[in-house]
């Protein structure tokens, strides 16, 4: 039997108001996006000011901003589970998260889609070359060579001392991958005597062994594996080069298409089963039994079901909604068995290191881009990537258990002064450099082999340290009710909703200004919140759409401040 409910808890403000910074702190990684050169190549806009120093500020809030708010948000479920059942929970989350995201499906993702497209297509017709044009830099000249399979141009661009191993800002292909898909037999000779990896993947982690084996060019797989390209890697979807061989025609032809890479069937089958036999020896050399056959129709559905930005920004909703049943399920059984969580002692003493560092640790090793991006993956597709659905669950659940721990004494989070500056004096960058290898110390200073799990490690580590640190910070400095807070508390929702067209076009508007890249941020950011915040007030804060976001909201007389009749 369920236990009587108790009287309605009071209001978290310090909780409340990091709430809505992490949701905000979203508005503002996004604006930034543009301005950081290694996460821009996946982006719509770049803008001519991009500076590397945006990298680490991406990777500094996106290690954390997300898990703290499935913690939070686990906190809040817990909290009006307990004061109000487990009915009215489940009412009040289809109001708040199932409603919007179904509302932002036919209105916000349309309208974010079609930024993107008005950016791509703006971009293009800008790009047409023209007199007054400026002449093409050292880079793009280098992959003109590479896709036109011109030597000369490239053996230029090796003698100035420049780095084969590097990705293309657009595609993400490498030049080794990208000569292989074109069939330049002579290119890719060139590339791998002048120290191209073998075995260095594009975005997606497909090797030039994974190219190959797709477009089947045999002499391009003899000479990789011939400078000891590795027969046995896997790609992003778990894919080995021997898998891609085994792909059909269909698949292959619908691919090749997609990316502008004209096939013959005829050479494709022919080459395939030619090169097939090599990568079988080099994977039974390696001592590693060939890998049976996938089918890569099914891989490439999944592809598309899990990573495909069906519901783009909105995704986190998304993922609350397959949480809250699974809390459901786990507040059912509590209510049946009258239990009242974990003991306090597992999260508020420093035993919660011992759990909660090893449990994180499962899904943060499974993270596909932890040798391209800091931070856990994101998957926006109809179906979220389960390792990444296990991850947010992880903080969502200690979020729930916190608020049955009753820490009113603060003791999770008391040592937020000195845990927030070793997370980001310390931590931080240790954990960027052991992943990305952006200033070159840890291949000096360590084995590959290290590399995954040290970078795990100090991932998992900064994410907690940042979590408890911040929640100490807002602890002692919005215990109290602050008026400007509540306001952006109530605001927050709408802003990170509404925010990614705006943001985009803005992007695009001023990305071509010669101008100091923190001024532009910065007017983008005021422009953007200035403009959303006014629609909040006119077109949000008293309509059904705020009802629908945040509650019945009393328009107040003069002098009067609103009243918030439901702020759960």
């Amino acid at each position: 039997m369920a236990q009587p409910l108790p009287d309605r808890p009071a209001r978290r403000h310090d909780l409340d108001a990091l709430r809505a910074v992490a949701m905000l702190l979203g508005i503002v990684l996004h604006v930034i996006l543009s301005f950081a050169p290694q996460t821009a190549a996946a982006w719509p806009v770049t803008d001519v000011s991009a500076n590397g120093v945006y990298d680490l500020l991406m990777a500094a809030i996106h290690g954390f901003r997300m898990p703290l708010f499935f913690l939070l948000s686990g906190f809040f479920t817990a909290m009006l589970w307990r004061s109000r059942g487990l009915k009215a929970l489940l009412t009040h989350r289809a109001r708040r998260i199932g409603l919007p995201l179904f509302v932002g499906m036919f209105t916000i993702v349309p309208a974010t889609w079609a930024a993107f497209i008005f950016v791509a297509i703006a971009g293009e017709l800008a790009a047409k070359p023209d007199d007054s044009s400026a002449p093409p830099t050292q880079a793009e000249q280098f992959w003109e060579a590479v896709n036109g399979g011109q030597l000369e141009p490239v053996r230029a661009y090796v003698d100035s001392g420049a780095d084969l191993n590097l990705r293309h800002p657009g595609s993400g292909a490498t030049p080794l991958g990208s000569a292989i898909a074109l069939g330049h037999d002579e290119l890719v000779a060139y590339l791998l005597e002048s120290g191209a990896d073998p075995d260095f993947g594009s975005r997606d982690q497909d090797t030039p062994l994974h190219v190959a084996a797709f477009f089947g060019r045999d002499e391009c797989c003899r000479l990789l594996l011939a400078h000891d390209a590795n027969p046995t890697a896997t790609n992003r979807l778990g894919s080995t080069p021997l898998d891609n061989a085994r792909v059909d025609w269909v698949t292959t032809r619908f691919f090749s298409e997609l990316i502008g890479i004209e096939v013959s069937r005829t050479q494709v089958e022919e080459g395939r089963a030619a090169l097939i036999p090599m990568l079988e020896q080099a994977a039974g050399a390696d001592g590693a039994p060939p890998p049976p056959a996938s089918n890569a129709l099914i891989s490439g559905l999944y592809f598309m079901l899990v990573y495909f930005p069906v519901f783009h920004h909105l995704w986190f909703l998304w993922y609350l909604c397959w949480l809250i049943p699974a809390f459901a399920v786990y507040a059912w059984l509590a209510d049946r068995f009258a239990w009242r969580g974990p003991p306090a002692a597992a999260l508020l003493s420093p035993l919660r290191w011992l759990w909660l560092v090893p449990a994180t640790l499962v899904p943060q090793w499974m993270m596909g881009e932890l040798e391209t991006l800091y931070g856990p993956d994101t998957s926006t597709g109809l179906i979220p990537a389960p390792h990444i659905l296990l991850y947010y669950a992880l903080f969502f659940f200690v979020g729930a258990w916190y608020y049955d721990a009753h820490d009113g004494a603060g003791r999770l989070t008391r040592g937020w002064r000195w845990t927030l500056p070793v997370a980001l004096l310390v931590v931080f960058p240790l954990g960027y450099e052991v992943t990305l290898g952006p200033w070159g110390l840890r291949d000096a200073w360590l084995d590959p082999a290290w590399f995954h799990p040290l970078a795990s490690l100090l991932q998992v580590l900064y994410v907690w340290l940042m979590v408890f640190g911040s929640m100490g910070l807002f602890a002692a400095v919005y215990s109290d009710e602050s008026r400007v807070m509540r306001y952006l508390s109530d605001s927050s929702y709408w802003l990170y909703l509404a925010h990614l067209p705006v943001v985009i076009i803005g992007q695009y508007l001023i990305a071509g200004w010669v101008f100091p890249s923190l001024g532009k941020i910065g007017l983008l950011l005021g422009v953007v919140s200035a403009l959303l915040l006014l629609s909040y007030d006119w077109l949000v804060r008293y309509t059904w759409i705020g009802r629908m976001l945040n509650g019945p909201r009393t328009r107040p007389r003069r002098s009067e401040q609103p009243v918030a009749v439901d702020a759960a």
